[in-house]
């Protein structure tokens, strides 16, 4: 609002001061308001950029973890948690350097990783040879129908 405007509408000219002053104050008020929308707005933009560079590690580190093979539940969370303090760079959805940080945790822990064949320890392997039922009593057990 300006004095001319106000003129025109034909406000006395000593009210022009006291109208000027609380249209300068409404302005202020309003400066204010927008001053602490846009820095809200600058909050909330940071943290959920924080949230979604959060989501590309996580997801970029679950598809390397993905190939390798553990010894264990443990020894997965235990090196998830290192790899997470690790902060390796996220570049195009892989992370950057990953390789090495394998390399140097299997140096540090070498029992956490599975053989590269990923076969669970076997004690005792089929002989693959003759059937249990030949033998002594296999005229027994055909007798009473136990052939199977």
């Amino acid at each position: 609002m300006k004095r001319e405007e106000l003129t025109e509408l034909g406000v006395a000219p000593e009210l022009l001061d006291p109208i000027m002053a609380l249209n300068g104050r409404d302005i202020e008020k309003h400066k204010a308001a927008a001053q602490r929308w846009e820095e809200k707005y600058g909050e909330d933009t940071a943290a959920l950029k924080a949230q979604l560079g959060d989501a590309r590690y996580t997801h970029a580190a679950d598809r390397a973890v993905s190939a390798l093979h553990f010894s264990s539940e443990s020894a997965k969370k235990a090196f998830c948690a290192e790899l997470k303090d690790a902060a390796l760079a996220v570049e195009e959805d892989s992370l950057s350097g990953f390789d090495a940080f394998v390399s140097r945790y299997r140096e540090k822990d070498p029992a956490a990783f599975a053989d590269a064949a990923g076969e669970t320890p076997m004690f005792v392997r089929p002989s693959g040879g003759t059937s249990i039922h030949n033998g002594p009593r296999a005229a027994l057990r055909a007798a009473f129908g136990l052939n199977n």
